[in-house]
């Protein structure tokens, strides 16, 4: 029996072609346990999930970058970060950094203003609206997740996912520093 094996310079044609419907998992089969199948699960699960987020966040006025922001600030020490360090923790540019702050900055979620200390740098700190909203939006993830949503979803798949996760970013990051 001949596996299924995809090439992405190879377009699907059929019902899955450029209809813009999904194809269904299971769809395309690499061996369980291949860099293949890791990899496609990896970001097939990266695409739905981003998915996934945008429909429960939407209705709260924020994307999923916009939440990254807004729950950084929430979980820091005093409500409010240096934006070369929101920069630095999202791993995005300056300017798409602010480009979201100044979204969010526009709902009235955060504020920002120059550092006292360092006149060249800016603080973003989040509003009691920002809160509220993030808090609420934490909620919906959570019960979406893993009380009602997502079949088997518990916090401790949550926790070993992220635990193994964890270990093959650190995983590949050394390799990269080699």
């Amino acid at each position: 029996m001949g596996e299924t094996v995809f090439h992405p310079e190879e377009r699907l044609d059929g019902p899955f072609g450029q209809t813009g419907e999904h194809v269904p998992i299971g769809a395309v089969n690499a061996p369980l346990g291949s860099v293949a199948s890791l990899l496609t699960e990896l970001l097939h699960a990266q695409h739905l999930l981003k998915q996934f987020l945008a429909e429960l966040l939407r209705p709260y006025g924020l994307s999923y970058p916009r939440y990254e922001i807004l729950s950084l600030l929430v979980h820091s020490e005093n409500g409010q970060l240096d934006k070369v360090v929101v920069d630095h923790l999202l791993k995005r540019h300056h300017t798409t950094t602010r480009s979201l702050v100044e979204g969010l900055e526009g709902s009235g979620f955060v504020e920002w203003y120059h550092n006292p200390f360092d006149r060249r740098r800016k603080i973003i700190a989040i509003t009691a609206s920002g809160r509220r909203s993030v808090l609420l939006a934490d909620q919906i993830l959570s019960e979406a997740l893993f009380d009602e949503g997502v079949e088997g979803g518990t916090a401790d798949l949550a926790q070993d996912l992220t635990e193994n996760l964890r270990i093959l970013l650190s995983a590949l990051n050394d390799r990269r520093r080699e």
